[in-house]
């Protein structure tokens, strides 16, 4: 009897465990026997999105991670955007500005010497809003490359998030001072002094030789108009001058800087500068040459951009050479050096 009793309770046991190891076995989503081939592809496309985001999620929680503590976590830049001024680190603004201002397959040097440099520029426009000398009203910079430097939010690559982390906190310094670290794409073989640019010298802002810049594909231009549009073009601006007399004579008294840029010259009369030639016709630089070529007029240019300071298609060929982020920067800013700086001291 007791026998029995026993085999009627394992088999009561079996009867109870076994739904419970079934419900168990089922899979929690139960898919269609067969999909359609439209379905399965927008399976497909959301598991792939799912995981991208994953990925996405795990660089940013890594970037979050990296800058817990840094230098640049610990000071806030104010940035005027076109919806607004933005508060930010520097941990999370100067990535930005890295891959706006530099293409992200340049040398990892490069890239430091750029981070070091953009970083610099914006202590440097921190500050002289700390001194009542900003160049925003309620921002220490803007997002226009004209005025401030160029930014980006979007596509920041992990070469530009590197060489800001690689560089936390370093700035290029004059007098123990963060100097105004401006830069351009391409020098024609040679940067300007402050002053034939800008009329300003400035003791670090010192021409210097930079070899290699024929790799970039702005190192020539050229630039060809009628005549008349070439007169159009400057009375829109200059309404006195003279353009009287042949094509050729319209240009003249041309003063060249040591690097062959245009400090001034006369157009129809008019003293102006080669800067301000550059702007009125849309010149890659100020350094050019102007020709009569039948009816049309033509510029060609050497360079890209103001000339002055840090060369970055010069840092590249530099950084293929071997050379340092601290050898590029201290070679393109006369008589400075790297180092750190307190900015919440002031």
């Amino acid at each position: 009897m007791r026998r029995i009793i026993a085999m009627a309770l394992v088999v009561a046991t079996v009867m109870f465990i076994l739904p419970v190891f079934a419900v168990r076995d089922e899979p929690l989503i139960k898919l269609p026997e067969r999909e359609s081939e439209e379905s399965s592809a927008s399976r497909q496309e959301s598991e792939a999105t799912e995981a991208s985001t994953a990925e996405v999620t795990s660089v940013q929680a890594d970037a979050v991670r990296e800058t817990e503590g840094s230098a640049d976590s610990e000071v806030i830049v104010r940035v005027s955007m076109p919806d607004g001024v933005k508060e930010m680190t520097l941990a999370e603004y100067l990535p930005g500005v890295v891959a706006a201002e530099m293409p992200s397959d340049f040398p990892q040097e490069a890239l430091r010497a750029q981070a070091v440099a953009a970083r610099t520029f914006t202590y440097r426009r921190m500050l002289d809003s700390l001194e009542g000398k900003g160049a925003h009203e309620d921002a220490d910079v803007c997002t226009d490359s004209s005025h401030c430097k160029a930014y980006t939010a979007e596509a920041v690559g992990e070469e530009a998030r590197t060489a800001v982390s690689d560089t936390d906190g370093l700035v290029v310094l004059y007098s123990e001072e963060p100097i105004l670290a401006v830069f351009h794409s391409t020098s024609s073989g040679q940067t300007e002094n402050s002053e034939d640019v800008w009329g300003s010298e400035v003791p670090y802002l010192r021409s210097v030789d930079s070899p290699g810049e024929e790799e970039s594909p702005n190192y020539t231009g050229e630039v060809r108009m009628t005549q008349e549009e070439f007169k159009e073009k400057f009375l829109e601006v200059f309404a006195e001058a003279d353009f009287s007399g042949v094509a050729e004579v319209w240009a003249k008294n041309i003063v060249r800087s040591d690097s062959g840029g245009v400090i001034t010259m006369q157009i129809g009369g008019v003293e102006i500068s080669g800067s301000t030639v550059r702007s009125i016709y849309g010149l890659l630089s100020a350094n050019f040459t102007l020709t009569v070529d039948g009816n049309d007029m033509v510029f060609k240019t050497y360079g890209y951009g103001h000339g002055v300071g840090m060369s970055q298609y010069g840092a590249r060929a530099r950084a293929l050479e071997g050379l340092s982020f601290e050898e590029i920067l201290e070679w393109y800013y006369t008589g400075t050096s790297v180092g750190k700086y307190n900015l919440n001291n002031k």
